[in-house]
């Protein structure tokens, strides 16, 4: 029969997991997605139609198509932007301004090969654009190309070593490569030039975490707390350090303040459950996962862990119940079939325990 040990958690995004005998789940939490780089140029308080007027009477004004195109990009409205940045380049090849900009437009639809071809160009007739590079390491960055992403930000700096989103940027890229120290680095750096960046600190508090320096991820969550107390990630991300030293009542009261701030943030319903777990509060464990649940209903660890409970509970029905949840959702899950199995022996059906048994092997 499982104990409060078996409990695992997640942290921002992504499963965090507490190695335990057969089950172990080691993942990583997802910090805020890249910053977005500065624009390329102050949009005009001109109207739309000023330079729909402008085209109309001179079809091949290049600037017009180009400033019509920054206020539909402004106004969300990508593939109008994309269509006359197109119109610009058709009349002048060598606006690289107008590449850079498709490329933004392209990114923001997701079109993310689109928009890396349009950063070649822009970087090829200006070889020395900053923004350029910037947006291609972005683009690079969401096709998970870290190492390239990297590249880029390494120009970038090298080109502007005071561009503070560069440095955030790299370092969001080494993270997911699992190099956690150069992360650091670069958070530290981003941090120095520009001391009040409250995503730098969380993000170097879970570049800590994940080297298991609690102590330093606390400091950085509790900084990032203080430049911003309405930050709900930075309390949820603090008390799982908190979870991890097994302060779990401190845990709690993080938690406690993560909900208030965010009362949809499942992800914090579901560590706070874990903490009441480990102090064998199963009654609040058990509606925290339930809460969870109902704000996700595809929350596969949510049901799991509530399984759990229940098993410790000697529930055993209704743990059988979230066991065959978490089956539905990963039918690979073993240790959900050996623990449901296990459920069914005690409910006394030996023929769906063996059954299980088998699977779980």
């Amino acid at each position: 029969m499982p104990n409060k040990s078996f409990f695992f958690g997640i942290v921002t995004m992504l499963v965090i997991g507490i190695v335990i005998q057969v089950f172990l789940k080691n993942m990583h939490p997802e910090p805020p997605p890249p910053e977005l780089p500065v624009k390329v140029q102050e949009l005009e308080p001109d109207s739309i139609d000023k330079y729909t007027r402008d085209i109309e009477e001179n079809p091949f004004d290049a600037e017009a198509y180009f400033k019509r195109g920054n206020l539909y990009f402004d106004l969300g409205e990508y593939e109008r932007a994309i269509k006359d940045y197109t119109g610009a380049l058709q009349i002048d090849p060598n606006a690289y301004l107008a590449y850079n900009n498709r490329g933004d437009a392209y990114r923001r639809l997701e079109n993310y090969w689109e928009a890396v071809w349009d950063y070649d160009k822009a970087i090829e007739l200006k070889s020395d654009y900053v923004g350029a590079y910037n947006n291609r390491g972005l683009a690079h960055y969401n096709l998970e190309l870290y190492y390239l992403s990297i590249e880029d930000y390494d120009k970038v700096i090298e080109l502007k070593p005071d561009y503070a989103i560069a440095y955030y940027n790299r370092a969001l890229a080494h993270y997911h490569l699992e190099e956690y120290e150069n992360a650091i680095v670069d958070y530290t750096s981003a941090i120095e030039l520009n001391p009040d960046d409250i995503d730098s600190y969380n993000n170097r508090g879970l570049a800590y975490h994940n080297l298991e320096q609690y102590e330093r991820a606390i400091s950085d969550y509790t900084k990032a707390i203080n430049l911003d107390p309405n930050f709900a990630l930075a309390y949820n991300n603090r008390g799982w350090a908190y979870h991890n030293l097994e302060q779990y009542k401190r845990a709690i009261s993080d938690y406690n303040k993560a909900v208030e701030l965010n009362p949809n943030y499942e992800i914090a319903y579901n560590n706070r459950g874990l903490a009441y777990g480990y102090l064998d509060d199963y009654k609040h464990a058990i509606s925290d996962f339930s809460k969870a649940i109902e704000l996700n209903p595809v929350y596969e660890d949510a049901y799991f862990n509530r399984g759990l409970a229940h098993q410790d509970l000697k529930q055993y029905a209704q743990a059988v119940a979230d066991y065959t949840k978490v089956i539905e959702f990963n039918p690979n899950n073993a240790y959900a079939y050996q623990l449901r199995g296990e459920c069914y022996q005690e409910l006394g059906d030996t023929e769906k325990a063996a059954a299980d048994r088998a699977k779980a092997e």
